[in-house]
């Protein structure tokens, strides 16, 4: 009996001190000009996004704020296209 009253009292603190966490989508003044698909942050802040079926990469940096809203996009280095090894590799 006294570990219901604690549970039903636990129950309720627990779902009192819960609360959802509203996130934000902010449109990008800068158009990264192709359709991404993956993103990665990498750890000097700049983000590198995977140009959709193809070997390219974007990299977005943030403004000198920190704003990656506000950031510009650059090319980086086409990376091998393995896919077909990979796939085989990877069958189960």
């Amino acid at each position: 009996m006294r570990f219901q009253r604690f549970l039903s009292r636990l129950t309720v603190v627990v779902i009192a001190t819960m609360s959802s966490a509203d996130a934000q989508w902010t449109a990008l003044s800068n158009s990264p000009g192709d359709f991404l698909d993956n993103s990665v942050l990498l750890t000097d802040g700049t983000v590198m996004c995977h140009v959709y079926n193809s070997n390219r990469w974007r990299r977005l940096t943030p403004d000198i704020n920190g704003s990656y809203a506000n950031g510009t996009w650059s090319d980086t280095a086409p990376m091998p296209m393995c896919w077909t090894r990979a796939s085989r590799r990877f069958r189960s």
